[in-house]
């Protein structure tokens, strides 16, 4: 189901994104890293500053040689920035983030089996986030006749989904965890 619905939105996104860019004043691409997501960013704004931004990471392990196998996350972040005529403009917003994990996930407290594999399982899990928006879009470096470097600090406030770190290592989760939270983010962008 996360598969189906993660690809329609993917499918949606490219559409818009790819019939809208000819009406679009902006375009952005670099990274971003804040509580809803991190990775590469792509952002699309029209002329009175409204648009959206997607945000993904993921990487596959090999399973002969890691014992977490794949993990997906991406967000979508409507953003309205409110001076879009400023060098230093601010931003409001909202967005949503998942994250997809198949790997070993330790289950229960009983561990009365000598064999510690057996406290583990390979599962899949999944969870959502949501957060309001407030930031920064600093064009700090001009780079060519409507190109910038752009620096993007902000603060979110929202409830926010995460699969859980072991101690034992990278490769290993304990149960997802849900939390309600401000959180912070930044990032950078190549906007023409």
């Amino acid at each position: 189901m996360f598969r189906t619905l993660a690809f329609k939105g993917m499918v949606v996104s490219l559409l818009l994104g790819g019939l809208g860019t000819p009406l679009l004043a902006e375009q952005g691409v670099g990274m971003q890293a804040d509580f809803l997501g991190r990775g590469l960013a792509y952002r699309l704004l029209s002329a009175e500053g409204f648009g959206f931004e997607i945000v993904a990471s993921g990487w596959l392990d090999d399973p002969q040689i890691s014992h977490s196998t794949c993990h997906v996350a991406g967000a979508l972040r409507i953003l309205k920035i409110v001076n879009p005529d400023n060098r230093f403009r601010i931003y409001v917003g909202a967005g949503v983030g998942a994250w997809y994990v198949k790997g070993w996930f330790e289950y229960g407290d009983d561990y009365e089996y000598e064999d510690s594999w057996d406290w583990w399982s390979l599962e899949t899990k999944w969870g959502f986030s949501t957060a309001f928006i407030v930031g920064a879009d600093w064009l700090v470096f001009k780079m060519g006749e409507n190109n910038w470097l752009s620096v993007t600090p902000e603060v979110q406030g929202g409830l926010y989904s995460r699969p859980g770190r072991h101690y034992y290592g990278d490769y290993y989760y304990s149960e997802p965890y849900s939390f309600v939270s401000p959180g912070v983010g930044i990032g950078l962008r190549y906007v023409w």
